[in-house]
């Protein structure tokens, strides 16, 4: 993982730099295309982002223009996360009344404080399309310079911060007309764009400990108290639809856009980020997400103990100290150490995969 975010324009520059280009996992075997390619067959358009190596594993309609409904929201807390420190006051107002007639809510209210922080989890954990407003409409006036903007002024002007984002992370096939992601004219990404705007969240020091969350309680700055459920079945462990080694993002769901999810998962050091949008039904986006995140966690060659996508002396050596308790491993990780299979890692694995490293397979 690269160093913190760093704020605003150079942050953004920064990251740009490394990630305009996407690079293809050229390890990833015709095999293992195949099964992710039948994995996605029940929707519109996915990508699978290897986070740690920095590659795309596997895009269906990669450059196709999708709409991500409410995950747009990710975009709104990393670009309002630009005009706002953690602990920052933010009071509710008349922008409630831009909301669409369907919107999903938090809620928030009318003339109740909140800091930032508090209001990313208003946004994030229970999709509220009346939360990412009111950070909408606060952050587009610090944008603007001018506090007595109306509301529609504020929250336009922030809409247009949106986007000069996305064109710092060099998104260039993107463009957002609201704060919340309903169904608009106007209104479109692609999932090789939007997965630059998920991996800056992924790695943003105070999003990254929002989207993980399963629910949250707070006490706004009014003293009233305000809990937040999460609407990602991925990350609650009660839920029938929770994945091990989740660490958020978001959910999403329109008319157009259909049933939406991106999640970002991490196992035996490796962080995969994965986008499925325009499923038919709320189970079929949380099943092609698992059997994607799956697939790529599964493209590791026996060996590759350390998970550097390689396998190397560095692995037998590391192997040899898990055989005699100087290391440790975990359930993920112990197959690909195991490479005989007994069930135990031992000496015998580790000479196996320095064969396997120096070509004596």
């Amino acid at each position: 993982m690269k160093k913190p975010i760093r704020t605003a324009a150079a942050a953004i520059t920064a990251f740009a730099l490394t990630f305009c280009l996407l690079p293809f996992a050229a390890a990833v075997t015709e095999s293992q295309q195949k099964t992710f390619a039948n994995a996605a067959a029940p929707v519109g358009a996915a990508i699978v982002y290897d986070m740690t190596d920095d590659v795309v594993m596997y895009a269906k309609n990669g450059t196709k223009p999708i709409r991500v409904a409410s995950i747009t929201k990710v975009l709104n807390a990393c670009t309002a996360a630009q005009f706002f420190g953690a602990d920052n006051a933010i009071t509710v107002g008349n922008e409630l009344s831009l909301l669409f007639y369907n919107a999903s809510l938090a809620p928030v209210r009318y003339g109740e404080r909140y800091t930032f922080r508090q209001l990313l989890h208003a946004m994030l954990l229970p999709s509220g399309c009346d939360a990412a407003y009111v950070l909408a409409a606060a952050a587009g006036r610090r944008a603007a310079g001018d506090s007595s903007i109306s509301a529609r002024a504020a929250v336009n002007a922030f809409v247009g911060e949106m986007n000069k984002f996305l064109k710092g992370l060099g998104c260039t096939d993107s463009h957002f007309v609201n704060p919340d992601g309903q169904d608009a004219d106007g209104q479109h990404t692609t999932c090789m764009d939007y997965i630059k705007v998920l991996r800056y969240a992924v790695e943003h020091p105070l999003i990254s400990t929002v989207i993980r969350k399963a629910e949250y309680e707070c006490y706004d700055l009014n003293g009233k108290y305000h809990y937040f459920c999460t609407t990602n079945g991925m990350v609650a462990e009660d839920s029938v639809f929770y994945y091990p080694g989740a660490k958020g993002i978001k959910t999403g769901t329109t008319d157009l856009a259909g049933c939406c999810l991106a999640v970002a998962a991490e196992r035996s050091g490796k962080t995969i980020i994965t986008l499925v949008v325009n499923a038919n039904s709320l189970y079929d986006r949380y099943a092609v997400t698992t059997r994607l995140l799956d697939a790529a966690f599964a493209c590791r060659e026996k060996g590759d103990v350390d998970y550097d996508g390689r396998v190397t002396p560095g692995d037998a050596r590391l192997a040899l100290r898990i055989a005699v308790s100087l290391e440790q491993i975990d359930e993920y990780g112990f197959p690909y150490a195991d490479i005989n299979g007994d069930g135990t890692v031992s000496a015998e694995d580790a000479r196996a995969i320095l064969r396997r490293a120096v070509g004596l397979r």
